[in-house]
């Protein structure tokens, strides 16, 4: 009756020929999978002098397991048709950049005739995927082991503890599925890094954490690649903050589709075609520079160099070899015989998988290894070299973002459309120019759902 009831309202809301709504659908990786799918609109001004968008949810879409695309664009044909939504009716679909969503948005257009629809992806995504660029695929590798030895000390509720006792914070909770709380921990660390050797020091000293915590207290007190790590920390975040407010500033919906291009320009446009300056990274550079031309330096980096031979030598040595097991000693009957081989033979071959495995961790480990000897025994010679290191490692994180903002497969339409909406937010009017402002409206009436007067004066009232 409920149900019933909440449905009937909806359609109230949302009936009639002339209502616009925009679709959204959202959904998340569990062990069974939802997908919401809902609309938005604003009411009717002879309805209500409500002018904020409205939010309705349709259905909640679960199954077992994963959804695809024709589960996902099924459930939202039967959702729109059961509330009566024609094709004329709905403008938008909003959407994250998923593969299976994209899909699924296609044959919504293709069998439910919506191929006017306009997608609008998640720009927030786009800032999240760009920033989990910069420690893939062996980018910032002093960082990136810093971050795999930290978070294997922090399953340690002691030394978590022990963290909150020393700085009076808790490190940042971290969720794989949210980049940017990545970026907070790692904020967290360069902010508080004067707490970090002492706290790893105390953690190694009571044996806490004592398979993780060596490895994180070599990383944090080797002179050859202590610099490495604060110039590595100083470029993520330098690259990473604007991604990370650009996230969580465009969260919602409503007015966010006047500012929203404004937000990006501000957040990212420094990153289009250009580098901008990085005052900390030349800063942590002039003091690796100075250290590596110092008594102490110098004779550091000699014994780095013999630490790369020697994490080289390893790298080449063969595997250990693996022992198989026993032969069974005991006198055995013919199907005792039969069964005991059959054991082994199933022993052995579950041995030799356990031992490719290892040997396949060992092989990680020893190249990790050598890449930080060498990095640690042959840095770069000069403020720019050191620029030119921290640049490289994290140039792929704003290529990837502009890239796909300016792919007309992707979010250049919409980015066109925010562009022309910003001139009806009073803050962007007041610093247009009437040829700026002119140039926009031409560029929102070069869509067909505003080539209209009614549209734009829609807009402006």
């Amino acid at each position: 009756m409920v149900a019933k009831y909440e449905d009937d309202e909806i359609l109230r809301e949302i009936g009639g020929p002339g209502k616009k709504v925009g679709l959204f659908t959202d959904a998340t990786n569990a062990k069974c999978e939802y997908m919401v799918i809902g609309v938005r609109f604003i009411y009717d001004p002879s309805d209500s002098d409500e002018i904020e968008p409205q939010q309705r949810i349709l259905d909640l879409l679960m199954t077992e397991g994963h959804h695809n695309a024709h589960t996902a664009a099924g459930g939202i044909l039967r959702a729109i048709t059961k509330f009566g939504i024609a094709s004329g009716q709905a403008l938008a679909h909003s959407r994250d950049t998923v593969s299976m969503n994209g899909a699924a948005d296609t044959i919504l257009r293709q069998l439910g005739n919506f191929e006017n629809l306009v997608s609008l992806l998640c720009i927030g995504h786009l800032g999240a995927n760009a920033g989990n660029e910069m420690l893939k695929d062996g980018g910032l590798p002093v960082l990136s082991s810093f971050w795999k030895a930290l978070q294997n000390v922090l399953r340690s509720a002691e030394a978590s503890e022990l963290w909150k006792g020393r700085t009076g914070q808790a490190f940042p909770s971290y969720s794989e599925i949210k980049w940017f709380s990545k970026f907070d921990s790692i904020e967290h660390c360069m902010v508080l890094y004067g707490d970090v050797v002492p706290w790893v020091t105390e953690l190694f000293e009571r044996n806490i954490a004592k398979e993780s915590t060596p490895k994180l207290l070599q990383l944090v007190t080797h002179p050859g690649l202590l610099h490495y790590l604060k110039i590595e920390m100083s470029v993520y975040l330098f690259v990473g903050r604007p991604l990370r407010n650009l996230t969580y500033m465009l969260e919602g919906d409503g007015e966010l589709a006047f500012t929203a291009y404004e937000v990006v320009n501000e957040q990212m446009g420094t990153f289009d075609g250009q580098w901008p300056p990085m005052p900390e990274v030349e800063r942590l550079a002039q003091d690796a520079i100075v250290w590596s031309q110092s008594t102490e330096g110098a004779a550091e980096l000699v014994i780095c160099a013999q630490e790369l031979d020697d994490a080289r030598t390893a790298a080449d040595a063969p595997p250990p070899a693996v022992v198989a097991p026993p032969r069974a000693r005991r006198a055995l009957s013919a199907g005792g015989h039969a069964a005991a081989t059959r054991i082994r033979t199933d022993a052995a071959a579950e041995l030799a998988k356990q031992a490719a495995k290892a040997e396949l961790e060992r092989k990680k480990e020893l190249a990790e290894a050598a890449l930080l000897a060498k990095l640690a025994a042959v840095p770069p010679q000069d403020v720019e070299g050191w620029v030119r290191y921290a640049q490289s490692e994290v140039e792929s994180a704003p290529f990837y973002f502009h890239s796909r903002l300016k792919d007309e497969a992707e979010y250049a339409p919409q980015m066109r459309l925010f562009e022309a909406a910003g001139i009806f937010h009073p803050r962007t009017l007041a610093s247009t120019s009437i040829e700026e402002g002119r140039r926009r409206l031409n560029l929102l009436r070069g869509h067909p759902h505003f080539d209209a007067d009614a549209a734009i004066e829609a807009l402006v009232a």
